[in-house]
């Protein structure tokens, strides 16, 4: 399976003509899978062979035919269920180096290819723009993800606050509006993260506050996500497929190294901030004695009152 949205963007020394077909492309990803040749270079505003050359020269298929096939298998693919997944692909082929490994240790196996294969896969021109983002604390943060993709906005938004002001987790409730909207501002950044079964309503609060000015940086598991027209910046990171529902080790993987860069970015402009944290963080969390130190004071928090 291509990357076909990695794959435009690295496209060089564009013609006017291809320049309209790939901008069509990045608006129109999903799209692809279902119209005719005529009816997506009319759209496109370019002619049949126009659009058929450059599927065979910049994009190496051999022809439309391939093109669409590649374009309704990666759909039919974001379709399927976990359960139908697990029942496809559970048939005992799982490889290890161990003759007769564990459950856990052929999780661990998976996740380690798995994590391998993304390292490879994913953009680092767009992850070193994702963490600028992150990074510039003269604008508001918000963070947002939905249903099963709020613990990974819940692990970004809290470790982002240790180091910069004003990073804010929007409510993980679906059916309304989280009430941190009100507090958007037009230069903020949105960091929204979108993971199948993709939240309609996700899509519907990044499309608002992109029409309100704010910056969109956005976390998915594929090109054809309907997050991926809205984003300034975007992060493609294919889910763990193997065993019986999708895993979120590569996610975590690429969210803990986001706060890394950016912690390196905001640690000279927010030494300041970096030193409160610190300092709340002494006060209020218990803290391991040894043998040889005095015994917790009186404004610090006494594990033994927890008894």
């Amino acid at each position: 399976m291509r990357n076909l949205l990695p794959k435009l963007r690295s496209l060089e020394r564009l013609t006017p003509t291809e320049k309209k077909i790939v901008a069509f492309f990045e608006r129109h990803l999903q799209q692809l899978a279902f119209d005719s040749l005529t009816g997506l270079s009319a759209k496109a505003g370019v002619s049949k062979t126009s659009l058929n050359r450059f599927l065979m020269q910049r994009l190496g298929y051999r022809g439309f035919k391939q093109f669409k096939a590649e374009r309704q298998k990666e759909i039919e693919h974001q379709l399927e269920s976990p359960i139908q997944r697990y029942q496809r692909q559970n048939d005992g082929s799982w490889k290890t180096a161990t003759q007769n490994p564990t459950p856990f240790q052929r999780r661990i196996t998976e996740y380690m290819q798995h994590i391998q294969t993304v390292g490879d896969y994913l953009d680092q021109a767009a992850l070193e723009k994702a963490a600028d983002a992150l990074s510039q604390t003269d604008r508001g943060l918000y963070v947002l993800g939905q249903r099963m993709s709020f613990s990974l906005a819940y692990i970004l938004a809290t470790n982002l606050q240790y180091i910069r002001s004003d990073v804010f987790l929007m409510r993980d409730d679906h059916t309304s509006l989280p009430t941190e909207i009100f507090n958007t501002k037009p230069g903020d950044v949105l960091f929204v993260i979108s993971r199948r079964r993709y939240s309609e309503n996700t899509c519907r609060l990044a499309s608002y506050l992109r029409r309100s000015g704010l910056s969109i940086v956005a976390a998915t598991d594929s090109e054809v996500s309907p997050i991926v027209p809205l984003a300034d910046v975007l992060l493609v990171i294919p889910s763990l497929e193997t065993g019986s529902f999708e895993g979120l080790g590569a996610q975590v993987a690429v969210i803990e190294t986001l706060v890394l860069m950016a912690a390196d970015k905001c640690r000279e402009s927010e030494k300041s901030y970096f030193q409160k944290a610190e300092n709340i963080l002494t006060e209020f969390f218990c803290q391991i004695q040894d043998s040889g130190s005095p015994p917790f004071t009186d404004n610090r928090l006494n594990v033994s009152e927890l008894s």
